[in-house]
């Protein structure tokens, strides 16, 4: 049950408004193009120095000049790209008070600098705050809600996140599919407006745990993005990422392997080899390697994850939480329950000092620790355990997510080893009904699962309904060796 970190990133941007009007300086323009230039090339260093010059020369023209509220957008769109979250909500808080002071509020810069607030807001998981920001963005829409514009666009995108954040797949999908139809209407369904739609859709299929229905938009995302920046561009880092992520959760660990690959220089190039991006996607190819028995490579990665962290952030601090689990796990799936519980325990002590008490964070720890107690028959301290961490995970995740199958099927088992068969055969029944719903009824990850529930039916003398669940487990099983 190796935890796959993800995480929510702006990819293309809120738009980098010119406007062409009579009289602006060409310092001021010549600023702002080398500053774009480097931003879509992700040079954030070189991108501020400009837009820093650029802002230097829009002061000199007062705020009623649009100018310095563009500047001050473009810097914090900049910052939240580069992950500097205060700097962008001061930028876009200026470009606010600027525009909505000297320009009025239906002046695009104001919209935009609501834009950007709203972005910040995601940034943090403020979900409902963003949408509010957004909501009123749209109302003070420039061109009117109903026309097709970019900057209407990129509004119905922005409450897309922010319904996907509250977990509304419903509201989420109907702003998506706005704004898609927008593009269409604009002739830019092959342009990056689009690709940002199609991820927003993707993640918030695979937000609720819907990673059939995120892959074939995050790869089409991904296949407009590589058109129009090339494959080498570091705005595809994150696209590859999410894409490698959705794949990772059906199961798909090869497919996964190469976009986690190609996405990592892209990361690095983008945040230097120590940023949090980085560090995530080391942790993740980890867990690619070792899904697919690869034990060596995915220690070495999880362990250079760990020493980072602990250099950069200290020994208790909540980064260290996943990198230490996902090692303690890697040492439970080879048998080594000596050196994993202790990794457990560190990362069940920290999450429980930085975290809430019902965090998701705080879950996998207890997993891990109860499967170490289960399988050295501790079994007393096992069950308190898991039903603790069950408890969490029905609140935060739902009871059918997909992340509690692999939970109940230990559940189950730690009560089959006891002999409680009529407590183990409706846990079991449970897993093996989110398994299905998750990848289908002939995914060959099921197949563990389904023998236990077939053995525990069995022990309750439900002959014949035992026969179908074991064979179709050898079924499966034998799809798998071929």
């Amino acid at each position: 049950m190796t935890k796959w970190t993800r995480t929510w990133v702006i990819v293309a941007g809120l738009g980098l408004v010119l406007w062409a009007w009579p009289g602006y300086a060409r310092g001021w323009k010549s600023y702002k193009t080398a500053a774009d230039k480097a931003l879509q090339a992700g040079r954030f260093a070189e991108a501020e120095k400009n837009y820093l010059g650029a802002l230097a020369e829009a002061k000199k023209y007062g705020p009623e000049d649009s100018r310095l509220a563009t500047t001050h957008n473009d810097l914090a769109f900049l910052y939240l790209r580069a992950g500097k979250l205060e700097k962008a909500r001061q930028h876009g808080n200026e470009a606010l008070e600027i525009s909505q002071a000297n320009l009025g509020q239906e002046h695009p810069e104001f919209i935009r600098s609501v834009q950007v607030l709203g972005e910040f807001q995601l940034r943090l998981g403020h979900y409902q705050g963003a949408q509010r920001y957004f909501e009123q963005a749209l109302l003070h829409a420039t061109t009117g809600v109903g026309k097709a514009t970019e900057e209407n666009t990129r509004t119905l995108i922005g409450l897309g996140k922010a319904y996907a954040g509250q977990k509304k797949i419903g509201e989420a999908k109907k702003y998506f599919d706005l704004a898609m139809k927008a593009c269409q209407l604009m002739e830019q369904a092959e342009k990056p407006l689009m690709a940002e739609a199609l991820m927003g859709l993707a993640k918030a299929y695979e937000r609720v745990g819907s990673y059939r229905q995120a892959e074939p938009p995050m790869l089409r995302a991904v296949a407009i993005f590589e058109k129009a920046y090339g494959r080498e561009s570091p705005s595809l880092a994150i696209p590859l990422s999410a894409l490698a992520s959705i794949q990772f959760h059906q199961g798909k660990y090869r497919e996964a392997l190469p976009h986690v690959t190609r996405a990592l220089p892209l990361l690095e190039k983008l945040y230097g080899p120590t940023h949090g991006e980085v560090l995530i996607n080391l942790n993740n190819l980890g867990a690619i390697y070792k899904e697919l028995g690869k034990p060596r490579e995915a220690a070495q990665l999880y362990g250079r994850c760990l020493a980072i962290y602990e250099k950069k952030y200290g020994p208790k601090d909540a980064s260290l939480i996943v990198p230490l689990n996902n090692l303690a796990e890697l040492y439970v799936s080879h048998n080594m329950h000596e050196k994993a519980e202790p990794l457990y325990e560190r990362a069940l002590a920290i999450a429980e000092e930085k975290l809430k008490p019902d965090d998701s964070q705080i879950a996998y720890c207890l997993v891990g620790l109860g499967v170490c107690y289960k399988n050295a028959k501790r079994y007393e301290e096992a069950e308190p355990t898991f039903l603790r961490a069950l408890a969490i995970w029905d609140k935060r995740l739902g009871k059918t997510h997909q992340t509690l199958a692999p939970l109940l099927r230990h559940l189950g088992i730690l009560y089959y080893e006891q002999e409680r068969y009529e407590e183990a055969e409706p846990v079991l029944k449970r897993s093996v009904e989110i398994l299905e719903k998750a990848f289908g009824p002939n995914d060959p990850g099921n197949a563990n699962t389904l023998l236990w529930y077939a053995a525990t039916l069995m022990k309750l003398g439900r002959n014949d309904e035992a026969k179908v669940f074991y064979t179709r487990a050898k079924e499966l099983e034998r799809k798998s060796s071929q």
